[in-house]
């Protein structure tokens, strides 16, 4: 794969050229997510972050084209392991295509690592706002899952990391 395959705008306050590249690169090299942002020397969070901001209105041109080479990266490296696959059921070497069909699945579930970043909505304070436009998924976790869901709602919103736990309030009459 090219490290010509986004262009960056250098000093956009995005990512830089040569991580972005290198990013790109190990998606398609390296057997996991994680795999390919321990190789580049950046932490998991920080790489999910940058794909995410990279899909919202005004972020810098750097990370709109890295999101967009991200998946298609990624999509790619799908799509040859799948037509790998196959090759090897054609070929009768219906080993060879159940262990790449086991290593599609685990890399790539119904919904991958990257898909999912991009796809993911953006985390919030306002539980109001999750519960105003929860997410199709979530809402049928909901309807399977819950008769009432009142303060169940909060507490699996809170727990999936879709909201931040609120902190407690102080007594009255306590100053620390």
């Amino acid at each position: 794969m090219s490290t010509d395959l986004v262009p960056i705008a250098q000093g956009d306050g995005g990512i830089s050229p040569e991580l972005s590249a290198a990013l790109i690169i190990a998606i398609v090299q390296c057997p996991s997510f994680a795999t390919a942002c321990a190789l580049c020397g950046v932490s998991e969070a920080s790489v999910r972050s940058m794909l995410q901001r990279g899909t919202q209105s005004g972020a810098p041109p750097s990370l709109r084209e890295f999101s967009k080479a991200m998946a298609f990266a990624d999509a790619h490296n799908a799509k040859q392991h799948s037509a790998l696959e196959a090759q090897c059921l054609a070929a009768g070497q219906p080993g060879a295509a159940k262990a790449l069909r086991d290593i599609i699945n685990a890399r790539w579930p119904s919904t991958g690592d990257i898909m999912s970043i991009l796809a993911g909505a953006k985390r919030t304070t306002g539980l109001e706002a999750r519960i105003a436009n929860p997410s199709p998924a979530l809402c049928a976790l909901f309807r399977k899952t819950l008769k009432k869901p009142g303060a169940v709602w909060k507490a699996l919103l809170e727990e999936t990391g879709w909201v931040r736990a609120e902190k407690p309030a102080k007594p009255h009459g306590d100053d620390g």
